[in-house]
């Protein structure tokens, strides 16, 4: 429960609840990204990992500045299934793990993702 404070007349109004979770909490995340002929995978993968950063940097939901919302990935792996994958035996093939987000180099895993995706099957 929280109050609200009316600056103006000094004076506390009705109570408010807020949910919140607790801090050091954990979620597991999973991304899927498809890729259709004709994407251009770099942009969008750019833009993916872009978004992840600047989410750090800012905050999810309300009150950011009182410190809510605030997150860190951890633990990423980026992994990727072509499309014979699903035809065959439905593996994943991992790109690159890294401890935290900073850790990835963009250009590394672009670079990853056009090899593994150029490479031929079969």
């Amino acid at each position: 429960m929280e109050d609200i404070i009316d600056r103006l007349q000094g004076t506390a109004k009705h109570p408010r609840t807020v949910e919140r979770v607790p801090t050091g909490a954990q979620f597991y995340l999973e991304i899927v990204v498809n890729f259709y002929e004709g994407d251009k995978r770099t942009e969008l993968l750019q833009t993916l990992f872009e978004g992840l950063r600047l989410l750090e940097d800012d905050y999810i939901g309300g009150s950011g500045s009182r410190g809510y919302g605030k997150v860190l990935f951890r633990d990423l792996i980026v992994t990727y299934k072509r499309r014979d994958d699903y035809e065959t035996e439905n593996e994943r093939h991992e790109l690159i793990q890294k401890d935290i987000l900073q850790n990835i180099n963009l250009e590394e895993l672009l670079e990853k993702t056009k090899a593994a995706f150029e490479q031929k099957v079969g």
